[in-house]
Order: C-alpha cells, then structure tokens, then sequence
C-alpha cells in the first residue's frame, strides 16, 4: 500500500469490500429506513425529548408519514430541494423524516440566520416550498414560494408509511449552504449513500444505543449525524434551547438532568465544558470535530472524573462525513498532547498529495469513497477545482488541509494549507 494513502474496508475496484459485515440484504439504501425499522420493531419506545414533551418512536414516524404524505399532495418530486425553517423541536425532526420519505432532500434554513441570507439560500437553490411554523414564518416572509406550516402537518393524516420516492442511493439527502464569509454562500449536495454509510459504520463501531444530545446547528452537517445515528439505533434524541449551546453551565446542567450518553460536540466547545464540570454523569462516550483537538489538563481532569468516558477525535469536512476516527480511552493522564483524527472509516479512503515546501511525510489531505458529497450545487468552475479524478480512477476531493500519516497509520491533521 502506498504509504501516503490509507483506506477503510475497500476492494481493488474502489468498492465496499463484499468481506465486511454489511453486504446483507438488511443494507438501507435510504438513510430513514433504519429509524423505520425502528419505529416497527419497538414503537414505544422513545425517541425524542424536547423540554417536558417527549414523543415516542410509533409516533414520530407517523408525524413524519403525514408530512410526506402531505408533500406529495403538494406536488413535491422525488429529488427537490424542501426548506425547513423550523426551531429545535420535534416538528424539526419530524419535517426531516417527513421530507426523506417523500423522496425529496431536506435544505435546513437556520431560524437563527439573517433573512438575507435565508432568501439567497431558497433563491440559489430554486427551493419553491419551506416547511416552517407560526412562530418562525415570519422570518421566510421575504422568500418566495409555498409556506406549509410542520407543526400543523404532524397532526394530519399519514396516508401510510409509504410515499412513492427514489430508491437510490445517489438521490440526494439534504443540501447544507456554508455561512458565506467570503463570498456568496456554497451549496453542498449530499446524497444517500453517504449518509448511510456513516450510520453503517456507526452500527459497527458504537452499536449501543444512547440518549443523545443534538447540540449541533440545523445547518451544519454535523445535525444529522446526531439525529440520524441516534434514531438509527433506537436511540433517544435530546432536543435543547439555542440559549443553552452558548452557556457551557447550562450545557453541563442540562447532560446531568437528561441523562445525556453520548454528546457530539466541537472541541472549543469541548474545551468550555470542561472548565465547569464538577462531578459525574451517564456520559459514555464524546465525539469531537473541527479545530484540532488538544488535551489539556482541564480535559484531562473531566474524562478522568467521568470514567469509563471515551473521547474521539473525528475528522470530515463539510464536503463530507466523518472520514476519520480516532478513540482515547484508558488514563486520561496518557492521552497525547495532540491527538491524530485516527484512520479512515469504512468505505473511505484517504491519500496525500504533495505540497510545495512541505515534508516528504506531509501532503494535502484528499478524500474519496462513499462518504463523499456529489459537490457544491450549480457550481461547475468550483467542482472542478475542489474535486479531481487520480490515476486509480477514483473522485477525490482536496479537503486544502495538511496532513501525515504516522507509523502506526492514523493520521495527523496539521492545519490548513498557507494560501500561496
């Protein structure tokens, strides 16, 4: 193998190796169908908390179903784009459900983002009808195109669980629009597959279900691997208020009072946590993504009191999903200073390219397998820069992060690369 490239469960034709463990007949192709199976095997059971309301796994599915239901009576196709501007609610996770199963592709518009840009992302991507609330239509006034209120929807008729859509696993999954600090914002087009395959592997790596805290923003893509890791598994989804992301006590009060599991959290919000952690809790594991994780005493001393905790450090661009993963467990008091993002997940593969003045351990860190987006929507010029095709025919996309791979085959993430 080239030392410069790692890949996760491949074949020699770039494909899932037929050796792992999900060639069954059971593989979703379509990234709601495990949270069905769910709602089918243990309806009862729950699977989101919001406040005091809690709603169970039956009763999601079916506000979801009546959503879809009413979609296709819309005239929705398989394959469009359908805004959500709804707060954190089960409404929001219900619409999310609801538009999957129509066979359409969920654009999350963030209540909290200014109506400019919230009319820039509906206009660029031609989305012709937002599922909202009373309470936040207000802020899509300015955009045209239908208005269907979701928490109205939920107590409609289902119509059935089935509503026809793609069966493919190429069909889109959602379209998520960076915040555009420099320049107009970017769509990105993620489809099924990619989805799917982070929750396959999810299943292999932690199989158990969790109470889970959805602590990421509606519009960043981290949101649907909290809701859809969690729902996918029987797990339960523990909603919050926006006040609370931002107040690292309240966080801390709120993983106590819910009985919080597993937490997916950036590690400067990690960071945060830590300085006010002051006992033990029902945390068992702690995913972490973004800037480059560093352990500090302050995070030495949190995991040692909250052990068994693991802690994982995860690598993946908006571009994609996770990519990479790393596990700490054991003393804290071991953990690296630095820690690597880890090795590739399964149905990733991950290679260097080389850079000017950089080492000959050192490349630009490339990404190609099933975690991949399709690219950034009506953006020809920029796909061909951001994604190329390499000698072993595979589409990989230049993530402009430095990288190296250490000798025990995790990677280490060094940053981005200094503009020329």
């Amino acid at each position: 193998m080239n030392p410069l490239q790692l890949d996760g469960l491949f074949d020699a034709n770039g494909q899932l190796s037929p050796d792992d463990d999900h060639g069954t007949d059971h593989t979703p192709t379509m990234a709601q169908v495990p949270f069905e199976r769910c709602a089918l095997v243990d309806g009862k059971k729950t699977s989101v908390i919001a406040g005091p309301r809690a709603v169970s796994y039956a009763e999601l599915n079916r506000q979801a179903s009546a959503i879809a239901h009413a979609l296709a009576g819309a005239g929705v196709l398989p394959g469009q784009f359908v805004g959500i501007c709804l707060p954190r609610s089960i409404a929001q996770i219900a619409a999310v459900l609801g538009v999957l199963k129509a066979g359409a592709a969920c654009l999350p518009l963030d209540p909290t983002c200014p109506a400019k840009h919230l009319q820039f992302v509906c206009q660029d991507s031609l989305t012709s009808l937002i599922l909202t609330s009373a309470a936040a239509s207000r802020l899509v006034t300015l955009v045209s195109g239908r208005k269907m209120l979701a928490d109205v929807l939920v107590h409609g008729p289902a119509g059935g669980d089935q509503v026809p859509g793609p069966a493919r696993d190429d069909a889109p999954a959602h379209l998520m629009y960076s915040a555009g600090l420099a320049g107009n914002p970017k769509g990105v087009v993620m489809p099924h597959r990619a989805l799917v395959n982070l929750l396959l592997w999810h299943e292999r790596v932690l199989p158990r279900s969790a109470r889970t805290l959805q602590f990421a923003p509606f519009s960043f893509h981290v949101s649907f691997q909290e809701i859809f890791t969690t729902l996918s598994a029987g797990g339960t989804l523990v909603l919050m208020d926006e006040s609370q992301r931002h107040d690292p006590k309240a966080l801390w009060k709120l993983i106590r009072a819910r009985q919080v599991e597993r937490l997916f959290i950036p590690s400067l919000a990690l960071q945060q946590l830590a300085e006010v952690v002051d006992g033990p809790c029902h945390l068992r594991e702690v995913i972490t993504s973004g800037d480059q994780l560093r352990i500090t005493p302050q995070l030495r001393r949190m995991f040692t009191r909250l052990a068994p905790c693991t802690l994982r450090n995860q690598y993946g661009p908006s571009e994609t999903y996770v990519v990479a993963d790393y596990e700490m467990s054991g003393s804290p008091a071991d953990w690296p200073a630095l820690p690597p993002v880890g090795k590739p997940i399964d149905g990733t593969l991950i290679t260097l390219q080389p850079v000017p003045g950089g080492g000959a351990d050192e490349g630009e860190i490339l990404i190609a397998g099933n975690c991949l987006c399709d690219g950034y929507l009506y953006r020809p010029e920029l796909n061909a820069e951001k994604f190329l095709v390499l000698e072993d025919g595979r589409r990989y996309y230049r993530t402009g992060d430095l990288g190296r791979f250490l000798e025990d085959g995790n990677l280490q993430f060094l940053g981005r690369i200094a503009a020329e």
